[in-house]
């Protein structure tokens, strides 16, 4: 005869459904990330990158946010958001390119 736990089990969405939101529903633009391995976490530092808004052609970033995830987080994420990405460019007929240019061309 098997012990029933006592415990209830709670779906993960339900959990986080729930979870406290820090944020204050701010959404934060990115068009920027690094990422960076560090032992067994992937550091995910988001961007956000243009021309300097004091009227200089030069382009400046600011550094949004520093995440730290588990590298297991990160692949789960990884998989899902290229899962998500696949089925829009099959939805509109568009093939986004894997990975921007290592640099980026100044005006002279």
């Amino acid at each position: 005869m098997s012990e029933e736990s006592p415990f209830r089990r709670i779906p993960i969405e339900e959990i986080l459904n729930s979870a406290t939101d820090l944020t204050e529903n701010r959404v934060t633009y990115a068009n920027v990330v690094r990422v960076n391995v560090a032992g067994n976490e992937v550091l995910l530092d988001f961007y956000f990158m243009g021309t300097d808004p004091t009227g200089s052609e030069e382009a400046v970033a600011t550094r949004l946010h520093r995440f730290a995830v588990p590298l297991g987080t990160a692949k789960e994420m990884s998989n899902i958001m290229l899962n998500h990405i696949t089925n829009w460019e099959n939805t509109f007929g568009v093939n986004l390119p894997l990975q921007p240019p290592d640099d980026i061309e100044q005006q002279d």
